[in-house]
């Protein structure tokens, strides 16, 4: 809806043409409209005055009357008038009491009923038939031929002239109250457009007889009508502004184009509006100029590097020049700068090989780094297969020392429990206090044992007494213990 209004109220001279152009058909249109006054053709056909004027007008062809009655008039005009009306053609008869009697006759001679019915005084009265429906358009027109006939002293009363007198009434005054409803919406109109709203961040500057008068903030305002005149409606928010590309040449001769981008806010409307014709085309020639002034100071590589500082200077120009019009400058943005086609293929090359130079740079940096890296690797991996052989040496040392003790350890209990078992069993042999022959059958069997050895050679005692004797010699060495 706002945004509908928003419309309206910036088109209103066009919509108020096209209303003006609009209004012509509607003019005709109303010309030539027929309006329908025979209440009859609403009513549906089973009605009983439907019924009924249907057979006044197929059986006695009288769908309608009219008393007719005529003041201070002389019998032979009156009964002319009959004549004439029922010459008309939607007439079927008049009466009057030249009807039933001549007119020659004095009336003073007449039946007192037949009189009666007739005259009143200076009055007579006639009945008329009419041979169509009581409003329809052939009855008003009848009737008012009959007025043109009867003149001014004649008085016709009836239904249908009562609608001829409405429809005539209603026709008479209907342009009067139509120029009233036409002047009327002139004035609202024009009040209406007298009545401003101001939104937020608009200004309107106001001219009264073609002199500033003052300029309207946001809210409402009112001005005088045919007087006062808004001059500008005056945007108050910024603005973008993006100019075509113009061509430049730099201080090396080198033709380019360059388009901008200027960001600006009004900030005095008066001063906009007074300051300079078409503002928007001011602002793009002083763009031009200020950036070939900027541009012909600087050679293609800085122009191409001192993008931010030429926004500054065209930025910090602009918003001097512009001042005397009310208009600030915020910012100004160089938005594309287009070399010759030849400059753009050297400066491609020159970017191409550039690219490859750093490329070479980086694969030896990474070839140096790789190979160092290798060399770390390996470097760290000697150091740690050294440190776990170190590591793997004197663990295999202190198992084999360790080993050794037990290995000792193991032989010390050996021979301790065998000489502990000897001494036991000399002890034993002791106490038993054996015999020579068992003696000698030990000695056997220790023979025995030393044979199922591994020794390939046995010294066996060329005497047995020897042997035995040695045994005895033991038992004794142990008794001494």
């Amino acid at each position: 809806m706002k945004v509908f209004a928003e419309k309206v109220v910036k088109h209103k001279k066009l919509i108020a043409i096209l209303s003006l152009v609009l209004l012509i058909p509607c003019i005709f249109g109303y010309l030539n409209t027929r309006i329908n006054y025979d209440m009859l053709t609403y009513l549906p056909d089973d009605i009983q005055t439907v019924q009924g004027q249907k057979i006044l007008l197929d059986d006695f062809n009288k769908g309608s009357f009219a008393l007719l009655i005529f003041e201070d008039m002389d019998d032979k005009d009156v009964s002319a008038a009959r004549e004439k009306i029922e010459d008309l053609e939607y007439v079927d008869s008049a009466l009057w009491y030249d009807s039933i009697a001549d007119i020659t006759v004095p009336k003073e001679i007449l039946p007192d009923d037949i009189y009666d019915e007739f005259n009143n005084g200076d009055c007579t009265l006639m009945a008329v038939f009419l041979s169509t429906t009581i409003s329809s358009d052939e009855a008003m027109d009848t009737i008012r031929d009959i007025r043109q006939i009867a003149g001014k002293q004649c008085f016709v009363s009836s239904m249908s002239a009562y609608i001829t007198d409405l429809k005539d009434l209603a026709e008479a005054e209907e342009p009067i109250y139509v120029a009233l409803a036409v002047l009327l919406v002139i004035i609202l109109w024009i009040l209406a457009s007298c009545i401003r709203i101001v939104p937020q961040a608009y200004a309107i500057v106001v001219e009264r007889l073609g002199a500033y008068k003052e300029t309207w903030n946001t809210g409402i305002h009112f001005k005088t009508p045919f007087i006062d005149r808004v001059a500008r409606r005056v945007n108050l928010k910024e603005q973008v502004v993006d100019f075509p590309p113009q061509p430049v040449i730099t201080k090396d001769n080198v033709t380019m184009q360059i388009d901008t981008v200027v960001f600006f806010q009004i900030t005095d409307p008066k001063l906009f509006t007074y300051g300079v014709e078409a503002p928007i085309m001011a602002i793009e020639n002083l763009t031009a100029t200020t950036l070939r002034n900027i541009i012909g100071d600087l050679e293609l590589d800085q122009t191409l590097t001192s993008r931010e500082t030429i926004n500054t200077h065209m930025r910090s120009n602009l918003d001097i020049a512009t001042d005397p019009w009310g208009i600030k400058v915020n910012r100004v943005e160089l938005k594309n700068i287009i070399p010759p086609r030849e400059i753009q293929d050297s400066m491609e090359k020159q970017m191409k090989a550039e690219r490859e130079r750093r490329e070479s740079i980086l694969r030896a940096e990474g070839e140096k780094k790789s190979t160092v890296l290798v060399a770390e690797g390996k470097k760290e991996s000697a150091i740690l297969e050294a440190e776990a052989e170190k590591e793997a040496a004197i663990l295999r040392a202190e198992a084999k020392k360790e080993a050794m003790i037990r290995e000792a350890e193991g032989k010390a209990q050996a021979i301790e429990a065998v000489q502990k078992a000897t001494a036991q069993g000399i002890q034993y042999l002791n106490e038993a206090t054996p015999t020579s022959p068992v003696l000698t059958l030990k000695s056997l069997e220790a023979f025995e044992k030393a044979a199922d050895g591994k020794a390939t050679k046995i010294i066996i005692p060329s005497e047995i007494q020897g042997i035995a004797g040695l045994a005895k010699s033991l038992v004794e060495t142990a008794k001494e213990d």
